[in-house]
């Protein structure tokens, strides 16, 4: 609905204005206005009824409003800390940098980390060094200089040993206040030779008396080491050729007729009186001689081998035996000792099955350089 303006008129001067006419200088201007105002509020729609408003578009209330986020105003509202006597002390405390919160007396307090330590008497078992305590530790304050080592100068006595000077070695010497000293190098100071000896490519060090070394120089190309008492070494060099014998001077016994050997103690002896092969009985853990003639073991086994081994007493560097195992009228299994042989890539200790009838072969060698006999192969094949 429009608003009711009044109507505005120019009133010639001197004339009284007619009531309820507002005299102004541009009643038509003004008029216009009324007129628009009233073309505005007929095209706006009508206000809302003040009773289909929400409550709180005429109260304001925050509590009117629907759908609110829940506001706490209490400690238990967000399940938090109540407020007691023991926070309230602690919020009260003026703490420094680095002090610790500790209960003494009852009462709350900020203490330093030392009036802490005081406060618990704490032992040496406390901080899990039970076998350890402040008296047994060594200062810093015992070095001085680079190189500088700490050696004990008695029982639970620590001491402070300087360096010594460039080439000096550390020896033991009972008369000092450490038990050691620096000095220099004279052989190791035991016994020990010095190696300023040496003089030349080739020399050899050899005793002249008890405790007593000299310098034996090179021979000349070709010349041998003999034994020479005469010479302060007990030895000397001597051309080779003076060491030589003719065949003539050793004597042979027996006659060679171009299919015998020369054995070592010089006679010949015919190729059919080495033993090539020898037996070893059945045992279920046999141990191999190697000195016992015969380099192929033959064994007729009637039951599992369950440690074969082969013994190193008297073995040779490089030494081959043969083992050639028989299974006799029964299946049988055979296991090398793993104390006894070394094994090969490749190669397993057993248990080897070796039917009835058939016949496991093995190869063993033995190396000085291992003090051991190594398994190279295992086979099983038909009698």
């Amino acid at each position: 609905m429009a608003t009711d303006f009044p109507t505005f008129v120019d009133v010639p001067e001197g004339e009284e204005p007619e009531p309820g006419v507002h005299v102004l200088a541009d009643a038509a201007y003004l008029n216009s206005v009324n007129l628009a105002v009233n073309t505005v509020e007929n095209t706006i729609p009508g206000k809302a009824d003040s009773g289909d408003l929400a409550t709180v578009a005429t109260s304001g209330a925050y509590t009117d409003l629907i759908g609110t986020p829940f506001i706490p105003d209490s400690a238990d509202d967000i399940a938090a800390q109540p407020v007691d006597a023991d926070l309230t002390a602690i919020a009260a405390l003026t703490p420094t940098n680095n002090d610790v919160l500790q209960r003494k007396s009852g009462a709350w307090t900020n203490r330093t980390p030392a009036q802490l330590k005081t406060d618990l008497a704490l032992a040496a078992g406390d901080v899990g060094l039970g076998n350890v305590t402040n008296a047994a530790q060594i200062p810093l304050g015992t070095f001085d200089a680079k190189g500088d080592l700490v050696v004990g100068s008695a029982a639970d006595t620590a001491a402070r040993l300087p360096a010594g000077a460039n080439g000096q070695v550390l020896k033991a010497n009972s008369a000092t206040a450490t038990g050691l000293e620096w000095a220099a190098e004279t052989g190791g100071g035991g016994g020990g030779i010095d190696f300023t000896i040496i003089d030349a490519k080739g020399d050899l060090i050899a005793g002249t008396a008890a405790d007593t070394a000299a310098r034996m120089g090179v021979g000349t190309d070709g010349q041998v080491l003999q034994a020479d008492p005469v010479a302060a070494t007990g030895m000397s060099w001597a051309d080779a050729d003076a060491h030589t014998h003719a065949l003539a001077d050793i004597t042979i016994a027996g006659t060679p007729d171009g299919t015998k050997f020369l054995r070592d103690d010089g006679t010949w002896a015919s190729p059919s009186t080495l033993a090539l092969t020898r037996t070893v009985a059945y045992s279920a853990t046999p141990t191999i001689a190697p000195t016992t003639p015969g380099n192929r073991i033959n064994i007729t086994a009637t039951g599992d081998i369950t440690s074969l081994a082969v013994s190193t007493t008297g073995a040779l560097d490089g030494q081959v035996l043969q083992l050639i195992i028989l299974a006799s009228a029964v299946d049988c299994d055979v296991t090398f000792a793993a104390s006894a042989l070394r094994t090969t890539t490749g190669v397993s200790r057993g248990p080897h099955t070796v039917p009835s009838g058939q016949i496991l072969r093995a190869a063993v060698e033995y190396s000085t350089l291992t003090n051991a006999w190594a398994l190279l192969a295992v086979t099983v094949t038909a009698a």
